[in-house]
């Protein structure tokens, strides 16, 4: 199997691969043909990767910024989060739990003002994959909701937490809740 490692060129960017003609436009990722790739998001000055996924969790500069920046693609991957085909609800799901510590401050607000049980469940799911102490909380929260779907989604995710307060929520909601059939055990 041949890995593929992909170059971000700006979009003005003449391409040089094969002589192409001028005017034809980079289209954002391009494949490198085994070059070492740079960060896309800081040119390379913190270090190398392969891929621009990569970069979120061995690049400093991205956890600095990780605030501030949304993907121009973030809307379209929730909206096929709604979608009836799970293919589309899949490629959507993987697109933000790919880059979910960059994009999780932006779902937290959708999830508090979702009304729809199997949506909310969906935002708990993807809250649950960030890294960091800080949803652990709002987690915690959603236990006591009264749909079965978003109670299980939250107690998987503070179930697989590997932090002390998510373990200790997680037994007490055993102990108070031991007829759930969700409960791991």
């Amino acid at each position: 199997m041949k890995m593929v490692r992909f170059l971000r060129l700006p979009r003005t960017s003449v391409l040089s691969k094969n002589n192409n003609k001028a005017g034809q436009f980079a289209p954002g990722l391009w494949p490198s043909a085994g070059q070492l790739t740079l960060c896309t998001f800081c040119a390379g000055r913190c270090a190398p990767i392969f891929a621009q996924k990569a970069h979120k969790v061995s690049c400093p500069c991205r956890r600095r910024y990780v605030s501030s920046v949304k993907d121009p693609q973030f809307d379209t991957w929730i909206d096929w989060l709604n979608s009836s085909n799970w293919r589309t609800f899949e490629d959507g799901f993987q697109c933000l739990m790919q880059s979910i510590d960059q994009h999780v401050e932006f779902i937290v607000p959708l999830m508090l003002k979702e009304e729809s049980p199997d949506m909310r469940a969906k935002y708990i799911e993807l809250i649950g994959y960030a890294s960091g102490k800080k949803y652990i909380p709002l987690l915690a929260d959603e236990l006591k909701s009264t749909h079965r779907d978003v109670r299980a989604w939250a107690y998987v995710m503070l179930h697989d937490k590997e932090f002390v307060e998510a373990k200790a929520i997680v037994a007490s909601f055993e102990l108070e809740h031991p007829n759930e059939d969700f409960l791991v055990g």
